[in-house]
């Protein structure tokens, strides 16, 4: 343990060292007391193409949050921004504020003490460098052809539970073909099925929220970061409870156990294989 330094020390050398302004933890936002269904792609927030500057990464609901200024165009934010975004306070594609706040932690590249984060690569803009205390998992990068051949071949063209579930599957499968390399144990495991669940779940208008996806409205959020004119939030208030559902209906489509590569491609052994 002496070899990691405590959060008291990091604040110790913030503030002496470092010369940062370190602010004391915020407790996130109350959960929405209005969850009805309501317009969030509106005259306030119009789709605006991010600059060469504009920090983006490979979740396209972030992306999306910035394109639309639900996070600051910049996407170097702060946690409440982000809590509050996803459920409504502000923003659009309502999850639950337990949801919300999980998320804040799983998937932004964050500076605890100066409590601001970025959605994607590490950034002097967030403050120094710090051991990393908060970090973001990578995503697998969305092939859009793959994916439209998936929600054609077993979601009659459109992008539901079942074509989710799919394109899962053969983006692992490509994996363990391909990389020997190939890990898919926690956190990515936990995120790989998360992620699926995620459009199915959060961008399917509010007004209809039957998990059915069109194709032209997912490619929008997975290719360009935006919204479908018109797009409401979806109208429950939407946790841990909904979304766990989902991922457990596209787990059992082709239940594929945590494990890895043993060194050569198709060499995949689940963790209690390998115990064994």
């Amino acid at each position: 343990m002496a070899h990691f330094p405590t959060l008291l020390s990091l604040v110790l050398v913030a503030t002496k060292t470092l010369a940062l302004n370190v602010i004391k933890p915020q407790l996130p936002p109350c959960p929405l007391k209005d969850s009805s269904a309501e317009l969030v792609n509106d005259e306030a927030h119009p789709y605006q193409k991010p600059s060469g500057s504009d920090i983006r990464d490979t979740c396209p609901g972030l992306n999306t949050l910035g394109n639309h200024e639900y996070l600051p165009r910049s996407c170097i934010t702060t946690p409440a921004q982000i809590v509050n975004a996803p459920m409504f306070i502000d923003i659009r594609f309502q999850r639950g504020n337990d949801l919300a706040v999980f998320l804040t932690v799983f998937i932004v590249d964050g500076n605890p003490l100066t409590g601001l984060f970025s959605i994607g690569r590490k950034t002097p803009l967030i403050g120094p460098d710090l051991p990393s205390l908060l970090s973001s998992v990578d995503s697998t990068h969305m092939h859009s052809s793959k994916l439209v051949k998936s929600s054609n071949d077993f979601g009659g063209g459109i992008l539901n539970i079942t074509s989710a579930a799919a394109f899962r599957v053969q983006r692992v499968q490509e994996s363990i073909a391909t990389n020997p390399k190939f890990t898919f144990n926690a956190p990515r495991y936990v995120g790989a099925y998360s992620e699926t669940a995620f459009p199915p779940v959060f961008w399917v208008d509010g007004r209809k929220a039957d998990h059915h996806l069109s194709l032209d409205v997912a490619l929008g959020f997975f290719e360009d970061g935006r919204m479908p004119n018109g797009f409401f939030r979806t109208n429950p208030s939407t946790g841990f409870d909904v979304l766990i559902t989902v991922i457990g209906e596209i787990f059992r489509f082709h239940p594929i156990r945590p494990g890895s590569n043993q060194g050569c491609v198709n060499s995949y052994a689940s963790i209690r294989t390998q115990q064994i």
